[in-house]
């Protein structure tokens, strides 16, 4: 799990306030609030129904979906500033009664089974070890009620062990990234009992999403530069130069994948 070090350094207000510029308020990961209809989507989700968010963030996707759905959603954040953040900003909106957010280790949660009608892992599994997937998929499981969705969206690596060279392995440490690869997680799916029913390499999508950002960033730099301090910008701008290469080389790239507990049990 992300340390708390690295959790400070990453989501320090100042870096967030940067990233949300370009990925839409309550919104850090790739696609942004762009891609944020699509995953309601292939959630299924409608009014009245509960939603897990894992890795929620500042808010963005609970938010679109209690706004734009009318669903209940529990945020789950490891980051202590993020929830702050994104409760003030629920209080703010008025949803106190839709949306809750918790400062929660996701590899410690226990809920009722059977508790929600889908479950939105965005970005949020990179951050614990591989041997934590396989159990995270298995509460999933049981945390869904039978015929519900869960979305992961986020990182993955290459299957080539050649691809696992010491920079990479020392940008991931820095990062606290831990990667699997799609057959791992086809693997730990398949264990858990759920059933996928897409999967998305996003691969090109991230890379042309790095690049828009980036293009942003130079068109727009005197005007940024009014609001966060130019340290945190260009450290925003190398945060996302190193994740294009990454792409680029094939080392790392983003995918969505959808999986589904069957309404019949074996």
């Amino acid at each position: 799990m992300m340390s708390r070090l690295v959790e400070a350094a990453t989501y320090a207000p100042e870096w967030v306030r940067c990233v949300e510029k370009f990925y839409g308020v309550g919104f850090l990961s790739a696609g942004g609030e762009r891609i944020c209809q699509d995953l309601v989507e292939r959630l299924a989700v409608k009014e009245g129904d509960s939603v897990l968010d894992v890795g929620s963030g500042s808010g963005g996707m609970a938010f679109c979906l209690a706004e734009n759905v009318g669903a209940t959603v529990t945020g789950v954040e490891y980051s202590g500033s993020l929830v702050t953040l994104a409760r003030h900003r629920s209080e703010m909106k008025s949803l106190t009664d839709k949306v809750t957010f918790m400062e929660r280790d996701m590899r410690k949660l226990d809920f009722e089974p059977q508790s929600f009608d889908a479950i939105l892992f965005w970005g949020s599994l990179v951050h614990v070890n591989a041997e934590d997937c396989l159990p995270m998929f298995r509460k999933a499981y049981d945390w869904l009620k039978p015929g519900g969705k869960l979305v992961k969206q986020g990182l993955m690596r290459s299957e080539s062990d050649g691809t696992v060279t010491q920079k990479f392995k020392d940008y991931i440490t820095r990062m606290g990234y831990n990667p699997i690869t799609y057959s791992e997680c086809i693997q730990f799916l398949s264990s858990s009992g759920l059933q996928l029913l897409e999967f998305e390499n996003r691969r090109d999508f991230y890379i042309q999403d790095c690049a828009d950002t980036l293009d942003k960033v130079k068109k727009n730099w005197d005007e940024i530069i009014k609001d966060v301090s130019k340290e945190t910008l260009e450290k925003t701008v190398s945060f996302w130069e190193e994740k294009r290469r990454w792409a680029e080389d094939g080392v790392l790239y983003v995918c969505l994948l959808v999986a589904q507990r069957p309404l019949q049990e074996d």
